[in-house]
């Protein structure tokens, strides 16, 4: 027998526990790739794209 009174909903709630924070390192991760990229793949004579929205 468990000791523990919520022992049960502790194992049940365990998988969904884990995928938040699966994907919560999941954004971390991607935000830092994304912000690495984006100062190491610029480049100083980058053209600047003119919109005309008329």
């Amino acid at each position: 027998m468990s000791q523990y009174i919520g022992d049960s909903s502790v194992r049940r709630y365990a998988p969904v526990q884990h995928a938040w924070t699966s994907l919560s390192n999941a954004i971390i991760v991607l935000r830092r790739l994304i912000a690495e990229a984006w100062t190491n793949y610029r480049w100083d004579a980058r053209p600047v794209k003119l919109y005309d929205f008329h």
